[in-house]
């Protein structure tokens, strides 16, 4: 029941036609190193507004939409999954979701994840989503989020406590930084700070302009390994979840403790009605 992830990193532009082109590539190539999914980054089909293009006046939807298509039919042609950022429109003058498309490899959508926990500059051109995301590879159930989310330990905890394995994180990263950020070396600690406080594995795919903030990341279940792909260059890494009874059932126990612990199940047994407990202001 071993899963292999590809995830990826290219320069996302505003043409979805370029970028659609770029994502069939990844998916070709990861399908032929025997890869199951392949994840890429925030918007990267569409392009990100306020990133690439400053609203959506003229944004050629029947352009995404085509593309769109192709790379579902990309993932059918290659049979594989695929995660996919992008923009989703809505009805009449209501803002797009930021969305990530779940594909099968039979070219189906199974499911789209709508970024919730949009900043207020997102709210300028996104509608926030309402709803957690998870599905299931070769048995391995899988969640999504989207990049500031990582800073939301509650999303997280749902998806742990839904049994979820591996969550993408579908991130993007700076088009204008020139030198490092804050969060070069931040991202990598918070990605490893929340495997280790949740128990998952994190594929996050970033983006990849000439100078990129922060490369792309696999962090193993626990936090305790993490790779990442060459930063500022276009590419993809392969790693995969092994079939492994012994960790599932460590990192099983360690779920439960934490559960028992935060509902004070675990203590409910062990509590005394002592006057030395209760008298804090003396030795």
């Amino acid at each position: 029941m071993a899963l292999t992830v590809a995830t990826c990193q290219f320069s996302v532009s505003a043409d979805p036609r370029t970028n659609g082109a770029e994502i069939r590539r990844f998916i070709g190539e990861a399908a032929a190193q025997g890869a199951n999914i392949v994840h890429v980054g925030e918007c990267a089909l569409s392009g990100y507004c306020r990133s690439n293009f400053p609203s959506w006046e003229g944004y050629n939807w029947l352009a995404l939409r085509d593309e769109a298509q192709r790379v579902m039919d990309a993932c059918s042609h290659h049979g594989i999954w695929a995660v996919v950022g992008s923009s989703h429109p809505l009805s009449n003058t209501n803002h797009p979701h930021n969305s990530v498309y779940i594909v099968t490899p039979d070219g189906r959508l199974a499911d789209r994840y709508d970024k919730r926990r949009c900043s207020p500059g997102d709210l300028t051109c996104y509608t926030p989503g309402d709803h957690p995301v998870v599905f299931e590879v070769k048995g391995v159930r899988c969640g999504v989020l989207v990049c500031m989310e990582e800073r939301f330990p509650d999303l997280w905890q749902a998806y742990a406590n839904d049994g979820v394995t591996l969550v993408f994180h579908s991130t993007s990263g700076s088009l204008t930084a020139a030198a490092d950020t804050d969060w070069t070396g931040m991202t990598g600690i918070l990605a490893r700070a929340n495997a280790q406080h949740h128990q998952l594995f994190i594929s996050q795919a970033s983006w990849c302009p000439p100078f990129q903030e922060f490369p792309s990341l696999w962090v193993e279940r626990g936090g305790h390994a993490f790779r990442q792909c060459d930063r500022h260059v276009a590419g993809m890494m392969l790693n995969r979840i092994p079939d492994d009874a012994e960790k599932d059932g460590f990192y099983g126990m360690v779920r439960r403790f934490r559960a028992e612990a935060r509902s004070g199940a675990l203590y409910a047994g062990h509590r005394c009605d002592d006057p030395r407990s209760r008298d804090r202001t003396t030795l």
